[in-house]
C-alpha cells in the first residue's frame, strides 16, 4: 500500500519496512517482490545478491516468479556465479506450474545442451508446449528439433508434447498478485 500510496500516503521507506517484515516472516509475495525490488533497483540500491537471496526464499515455497527469474539470474551469472545447469532446474519448477518463458528457455537449453544434455526430443516436446501457449519465438526451436527426430521419435514426442500440457493445464494456476 505505501509503494502505491493505496489509501495512505505513497512512503517508499514504510513500504520497504513492511515488505522486509513480512519477507523476514515466510511470507512468498513479500519475497518474491523483494527480489523484484533488488533485482531491479525500484526504491533501493540495485543489488543481485539480495534479488538472488529473496528470489530464493520465495521459490522455494513455490513461487512461480522466482523460480523463473533465478532461472534467469543463474543462467546469466547474475548475483551468483553463472551456471546452466542450476538454471535448468529452476526453469523447470516454473515450466512445470505454467510459465510460458521458462518452457521455451527449457526448449532452447535442450537444444543447445546448455546445463542439461543435447535432447532434442526434449527440446521438442519443451518448445511445443511453449508454441502451445503463445510463445512466439518456440516455433523456430520446435521446428529445428523435429527435423533431427526420426519419424518414430518425433510421433512420440508430440504425444509426450500434447500430454505435458494437458498436465500443466489442468494444475492449479499459481496466484501471485
Amino acid at each position: 500500500k505505501y509503494a502505491e500510496g493505496d489509501g495512505v500516503e505513497q512512503d517508499f521507506e514504510q513500504a520497504y519496512h513492511w515488505l522486509s517484515l513480512a519477507a523476514n516472516q515466510g511470507d512468498v509475495l513479500a519475497q518474491r517482490n523483494l527480489g523484484v525490488m533488488y533485482a531491479q533497483g525500484d526504491y533501493v540500491t540495485q543489488d543481485y545478491t539480495r534479488a538472488v537471496y529473496w528470489y530464493t526464499q520465495a521459490a522455494k515455497q513455490g513461487s512461480l516468479h522466482a523460480q523463473l527469474e533465478l532461472g534467469f539470474m543463474y543462467r546469466e551469472g547474475a548475483g551468483i556465479p553463472q551456471d546452466n545447469a542450476q538454471a535448468a532446474s529452476w526453469f523447470l519448477l516454473a515450466a512445470n506450474q505454467g510459465s510460458v518463458a521458462a518452457q521455451h528457455q527449457l526448449g532452447v537449453m535442450y537444444t543447445k545442451g546448455a546445463g542439461v544434455p543435447q535432447d532434442y526430443r526434449q527440446s521438442f516436446i519443451w518448445s511445443s508446449v511453449a508454441a502451445d501457449n503463445g510463445d512466439e519465438d518456440a516455433p523456430l526451436y520446435r521446428d529445428f528439433a523435429a527435423a533431427r527426430l526420426t519419424p518414430a521419435a518425433l510421433a512420440e514426442a508430440r504425444a509426450q508434447a500434447a500430454a505435458l500440457r494437458d498436465t500443466i493445464a489442468e494444475s492449479e494456476p499459481e496466484s501471485e498478485d
